[in-house]
């Protein structure tokens, strides 16, 4: 897939905007907070439903508006042209959206028309933070890969929440629950796997190409002791889930551990070797759900030359053009051009959320 043209009106410091961004790799140069990364929020949005910016979709429309209008021409293979559409009035609280003329109603039901590929700023807390991340980031893949998955994890959360709120609430039997969650999570769980394999050696093959000279490792972790039945596991700890009023096991827990001979990437890298380590994982990625199912996913890097050497930069960016992704790259360095002038592309310039193209 590819997105042919995007429409924004009424969000964050963007002007009006109109753009026609290219079917391969596309520059967009300026200032800090000249407009970038809103550009990416805006395509980000229409991909999930959702800012990688902020949890609260008020805080995304402009102060001077209360509605916010975003749409959207992509172009499939199978499918032709769609067009995807979001209207956000703030001050109702009201969202909007439809794909192909239809109302959508679940966001899940909106991303495969745009699966969309952000690396943002903050995306080093899959490697920093709490597993909630790197779940976020399995969980993703899968969905895009695996169709099954959706309505096995939604019975499963359906399940987990009933049987917590009878935790909390000290009422008999929260253990009626414990079969539909065994039998949801260990589909959840076979899932994840079944991407895992596929997905690691991808990104193992990546690290050389990017110049990752460290050895990584990669450790899933089901949310469970692997080596004993889900089933006995929620029985035996009942009584300790009825102290603490939820369920404490079970794939909601799962992790990725990332690590350097044992020792966890986080403790051992720098902010820029951690940012590589970063784009690796994500151009993994973003190359899995190409070679699993043939659709290809927009590829969104911003502030790609922050924290970057001239090498790694050329890296990247040569590794995106031959994988042949649509992208978009962000930067703020008038020099980057150098690092695209021999590969075809398109380039934008933002000032004060306005986007004109460079001939």
């Amino acid at each position: 897939m590819s997105l042919v043209r995007l429409r924004v009106k009424g969000l964050r410091n963007l002007r009006t905007l109109d753009l026609a961004p290219g079917p391969g790799l596309n520059v967009v140069l300026g200032e800090n907070a000249s407009g970038k990364s809103s550009l990416l929020e805006a395509i980000h949005l229409l991909s999930c439903g959702k800012s990688f910016r902020t949890h609260q979709l008020a805080h995304v429309v402009q102060r001077e508006t209360h509605d916010m209008l975003l749409s959207a021409e992509v172009f499939s293979e199978v499918s032709g042209v769609t067009t995807l559409g979001m209207e956000y009035d703030a001050g109702q609280g009201r969202l909007r959206i439809k794909a192909a003329g239809r109302p959508v109603h679940k966001l899940s039901e909106l991303a495969p028309y745009l699966p969309v590929v952000t690396i943002h700023q903050e995306s080093h807390r899959v490697f920093t933070h709490g597993p909630d991340f790197r779940r976020s980031f399995l969980d993703w893949g899968v969905f895009h890969v695996e169709p099954l998955f959706v309505p096995a994890w939604q019975r499963y959360r359906r399940a987990l929440r009933q049987r917590n709120t009878l935790l909390q609430r000290s009422l008999p039997r929260p253990e009626v629950w414990d079969r539909e969650l065994v039998e949801c999570g260990l589909l959840i769980d076979a899932y994840r796997r079944q991407y895992l394999q596929r997905f690691a050696p991808i990104f193992m093959e990546l690290l050389p190409i990017l110049r990752v000279d460290a050895a990584i490792g990669l450790e899933y972790r089901p949310g469970w002791d692997a080596g004993r039945e889900l089933l006995e596991q929620l029985e035996k700890g009942l009584e300790g889930d009825k102290r603490l009023g939820y369920t404490r096991i079970g794939p909601h827990r799962a992790d990725i551990e990332f690590t350097i001979q044992g020792t966890l990437v986080r403790e051992r890298l720098s902010r820029g070797q951690m940012k590589v380590l970063v784009h690796a994982l994500y151009l993994a990625q973003a190359r899995a759900l190409a070679e699993i199912t043939g659709r290809h996913a927009l590829l969104m890097m911003d502030d790609l030359a922050a924290e970057l050497d001239g090498q790694h930069i050329d890296q990247l960016v040569g590794r995106v053009h031959a994988l042949g992704f649509q992208s978009i790259i962000t930067t703020s360095d008038p020099g980057f051009r150098h690092h695209v002038r021999d590969l075809p592309h398109k380039m934008f310039h933002v000032e004060h959320g306005g986007f004109t193209e460079v001939i």
